[in-house]
């Protein structure tokens, strides 16, 4: 795992500091779009408060431009600042470390996922894909590998429902192919 979803980002963010706008937020300084008009960067800070203090992070997060939409590339060039300006404080920096776990601060209780596993019928994995639409059973050794080191170290919380689905797959595939390989 070297990504974190946006979404747990902001959902750490408010649960350490508070809602957006009062305990944390974003300013946005500057948009600079690139000559050619493929990408465009924000710079900025995220800002928090810490014992009533307003602290800044600043950070430059980037996106490309898709199509021309100009909108949809702040939106993510945003978010981007907010990830990257998150990592300096630490959240997520055990990720961007490779070690796979998405908060360094996280106890015991909060590792505890909290969704009940999908009931999966005996070969499931065979008919399922990957979240780019690749075929499990279609997959070579080495992807299978780098699949089973992602389940290995992802936190199951911070995965969409589609994702823990896969997970769930990607275990299922693990412990039937190895059972056949033994």
């Amino acid at each position: 795992m070297t990504v974190i979803d946006a979404y747990h980002i902001v959902s750490r963010l408010t649960q350490v500091f508070g809602l957006c706008g009062s305990g944390w937020g974003v300013k946005v300084t500057s948009w600079d779009l690139s000559p050619d008009g493929s990408n465009l960067a924000a710079s900025g800070n995220l800002w928090y408060k810490l014992d009533d203090k307003r602290c800044n992070v600043p950070a430059i997060g980037d996106a490309r431009v898709f199509k021309g939409n100009i909108a949809e590339a702040r939106k993510k060039a945003q978010t981007n600042l907010i990830s990257k300006a998150s990592s300096f404080i630490g959240i997520g920096l055990s990720v961007y470390q490779g070690k796979g776990v998405d908060d360094p601060y996280l106890d015991e209780v909060s590792l505890k996922e909290d969704r009940t596993p999908p009931q999966l019928e005996e070969e499931a994995w065979r008919k399922a894909t990957t979240l780019k639409g690749t075929p499990l059973k279609d997959l070579s050794e080495s992807e299978r590998d780098s699949l089973y080191e992602w389940a290995e170290k992802v936190i199951t919380q911070s995965l969409s429902d589609e994702g823990y689905l896969l997970w769930n797959l990607v275990l299922q595939m693990r412990t039937e192919l190895a059972g056949i390989t033994a």
